[in-house]
């Protein structure tokens, strides 16, 4: 058997010339990460594809996204419900700042 990687729109398929084949999936990873006046990383976890990130509706105030040391002066800002993907092999290479505690950051990759 053989097994031929297809690229479709950013998806990975794979194709068989005969035979059964199987695909090991990469684990999705998600969850909420609350905000702080100090730049603080997502929680560690491997990533293959990448992540998307959501500032939450409710929000009152921009979250700023960026490496260790992001500031709302260098951070890229998400306004409350506004979204990002980034193509990270590791959620703790994120960083995250704002200046109210009470907001929150939902993240959801593989």
């Amino acid at each position: 058997m053989t097994l031929t990687k297809l690229a479709f729109a950013g998806a990975l398929a794979l194709a068989s010339t005969g035979g059964a084949f199987a695909q090991t999936a990469n684990p999705i990873v998600s969850g909420v990460q609350s905000c702080s006046a100090s730049a603080a990383p997502l929680p560690g976890g491997a990533l293959t594809n990448g992540v998307v990130l959501t500032a939450d509706p409710s929000n009152s105030g921009k979250i700023y996204i960026g490496g260790p040391g992001v500031t709302a002066a260098t951070g890229y800002p998400l306004t409350p419900g506004a979204s990002i993907s980034y193509g990270s092999t590791s959620l703790s290479m994120i960083y995250l700042v704002c200046a109210n505690a009470v907001d929150t950051l939902h993240f959801t990759g593989n």
